[in-house]
């Protein structure tokens, strides 16, 4: 990382953009596919920013129930320190709607 960036994340307080594209498409009557892109630059500093992308999709197995799947992934480009620069998740379960 350079210098300005580093000493840019010493100071409290920042103001960010918050940009987002969300998309919902259902396939069929069963199978839906959704996503969602977050972009939240800096302000003072453009190159210092976070991104977060939430994917999932839906299987309905009945009335009732559906098996769901989640992907998200997570970017700070400058994170403090320790801290992963992408963290990735995933989910898989069952989903109950009454």
């Amino acid at each position: 990382l350079d210098q300005s960036l580093n000493e840019s994340r010493r100071t409290e307080e920042s103001m960010r953009a918050n940009l987002y594209f969300s998309l919902y498409y259902k396939l069929t009557k069963v199978f839906s596919l959704s996503t969602a892109l977050y972009f939240q630059p800096r302000w003072e500093l453009m190159k210092d920013h976070m991104l977060l992308w939430d994917n999932s999709f839906q299987v309905k197995l009945s009335d009732i129930f559906s098996f769901i799947g989640d992907l998200k992934v997570v970017h700070d480009n400058a994170p403090p320190i320790d801290v992963k620069t992408t963290d990735t998740t995933y989910m898989v379960g069952i989903g109950v709607s009454y």
